[in-house]
């Protein structure tokens, strides 16, 4: 049990030093986004500590099967070792090869150290371990006590609305195209309810979007202004020169609820959060608490790995019906009588390409379903990139 709570101590401390090294990076250092919510700081200490749990206990366990016991020196190996490649995992194109070449060396001379000292180790893991635990506990509670209370303020500060304002409800599906809609007269029946939506509303025939990718296209929608007039830069939040949407409908006494499922470029770090009342991308999950863990997100999201088991779908992966019921839970929530503006991002159509049973096989054969294309493509792209930048 000694070994387990010594694990557990371990991931608890590893991933702490991450949230300040991540936290470093994005304020301190190099203003960038670092696509994870602001449950991260407790999700991450909590996923490495579940993760070295596992590990160790799997030695433990191979041990004991095998009619010995685990030496000291072995388990503090195995610990360090997985501590250094969760932070290593943090140094971006580092060869996997030479991550682990780094973790085995410096986990041979720690864990040689550490052994000489196994008891005071020990006495240090049972008197801090659950400290240790209470302040992740505590950072948990802090998070969730934030949002909830900066929703409850902002939900205060709206004036009334005009009697009879009506509702506005804005779905945005991520990289569907105009032409490949039956809506605009693609010859597959590829968008029913959509035409079926515009036979009976107004369409528009020539709505183009203001750049070829998510987010300078998402602050055209939500300020009215073209990407020129904006920062619109891949890792720079949205500037605060221009009204959003949420806050000029804020202002006229909606309540507004965004529920985002492309997280990286239309969530909260990119800034499209303003004049939101509640906002939801990252959400709390299991994926994404395995996510959390850098030497998680690496193992899981290891092409040769996805390649072996068969699964190509993007860990966490926010659906249609995710979204929905997001928007629909909050509605319930609300006041009828005061209008509501909610903002939907869609990502199923976003490549990856895995369209599930029945419609991978709705227009021919079953679609394959594995990430090669995509793989290659955004390998030729990165090669393309560099080539310019020689």
């Amino acid at each position: 049990m000694i070994w387990l709570l010594t694990a557990v101590w371990f991931g608890l401390l590893t991933g702490s030093v991450e949230v300040v090294l991540r936290g470093t990076l994005q304020m301190s250092l190099l203003d960038i986004q670092l696509f994870y919510g602001p449950h991260f700081v407790w999700m991450a200490p909590l996923s490495e500590a579940i993760l070295f749990a596992l590990v160790t206990g799997s030695l433990l366990l191979g041990a004991r099967l095998g009619s010995r016991r685990a030496s000291p020196r072995a388990v503090f190996f195995l610990l360090v070792c997985l501590a250094v490649l969760t932070l290593v995992c943090m140094v971006p194109g580092l060869h996997p090869l030479a991550a682990l070449f780094v973790a085995a060396g410096v986990a041979a001379h720690v864990s040689r150290e550490l052994t000489k000292r196994t008891p005071q180790v020990m006495e240090m893991v049972r008197r801090s371990v659950g400290r240790v635990l209470a302040a992740v506990a505590l950072l948990a509670l802090g998070v969730f006590g934030w949002e909830k209370l900066a929703e409850k303020r902002a939900l205060a500060s709206l004036p009334p609305a005009a009697p009879g304002a009506p509702n506005v409800l804005l779905l945005v599906l991520d990289t569907v195209r105009a032409q490949n809609l039956s809506a605009y007269g693609y010859a597959r029946p590829t968008s029913p309810r959509i035409t079926a939506l515009a036979n009976r509303g107004v369409r528009f025939e020539h709505a183009i979007s203001t750049a070829p990718w998510t987010t300078p296209s998402h602050f055209s929608m939500m300020t009215g202004r073209f990407p020129h007039e904006l920062i619109a830069h891949w890792q720079d939040a949205l500037d605060d020169t221009h009204p959003t949407l949420a806050e000029v409908l804020g202002a006229a006494g909606y309540v507004s609820g965004g529920f985002v499922a492309n997280m990286e470029y239309a969530g909260y770090e990119s800034g499209l959060d303003r004049g939101f009342v509640h906002f939801e991308d990252y959400p709390v999950s299991p994926a994404e608490l395995a996510l959390s863990s850098s030497l998680a997100h690496a193992i899981l999201n290891n092409q040769a790995l996805r390649n072996l088991i068969g699964e190509h779908q993007i860990l966490g992966r926010k659906l249609a019906e995710d979204v929905n019921r997001d928007f629909l839970d909050w509605l319930s929530r609300q006041d009828p009588e005061r209008p509501f503006f909610a903002f939907l991002n869609y990502f199923d159509a976003h490549s990856i390409y895995l369209p599930p049973d029945p419609w991978d096989a709705e227009f021919g054969s079953e679609a394959e379903r594995d990430m090669t294309g995509t793989w290659h493509f955004k390998r030729r792209a990165r090669h393309r990139l560099k080539d310019r930048t020689a």
